[in-house]
């Protein structure tokens, strides 16, 4: 008799430790999704920071390639930042360029109606700069996922000489 309450005793033991054991199991296993789910999150981010760093990049090579006379501040907009390799369009990540081109003092170069005049522009502009300009290159993008609230941005700059 004393046999049989020690095992019934032992059989209640162990379905309490299963139970503990699917508890550990199922919060383990929930907390191992969850870091997924944020590496995935992490890793889009940093792509689309990377297809943003290529655009400015390749803007602000453009720059230094342009005649220093010729340099005008622009925007492009419905820039395709992430192309992701794919034809069709739903997934890619859409962005802004930004050029304005600043004076030694940090004063941006714009014309007298309001529009970003540049250097070579017609417009009134400050007498002509001998010592060269900073060129900064904005990208301004939405992101994807849950972070689509918050506009990004990263801001690249140049000095062009004459």
């Amino acid at each position: 008799m004393k046999r049989l309450k020690n095992r019934s005793r032992q059989a209640a033991m162990t379905l309490v430790e299963v139970l503990i054991t699917v508890l550990i199991v199922t919060f383990s296993g929930l907390a191992t999704l969850g870091a997924m789910m944020y590496g995935r999150e992490l890793r889009a981010s940093i792509e689309e920071r990377n297809a943003a760093v290529r655009e400015a990049a390749g803007l602000i090579e453009s720059v230094r390639a342009t005649p220093f006379t010729a340099l005008r501040s622009m925007t492009l907009t419905h820039v395709t930042l992430d192309s992701k390799g794919t034809l069709e369009e739903n997934d890619d990540l859409r962005g802004t360029l930004v050029l304005k081109l600043y004076d030694p003092y940090g004063n941006e170069l714009e014309s007298t109606n309001g529009s970003s005049g540049g250097i070579g522009s017609e417009s009134s502009v400050p007498p002509p700069i001998t010592t060269g300009v900073e060129a900064r290159v904005t990208v301004y993008w939405s992101p994807a996922g849950r972070r689509s609230r918050a506009t990004q941005s990263l801001t690249l700059s140049t000095f062009v000489a004459p």
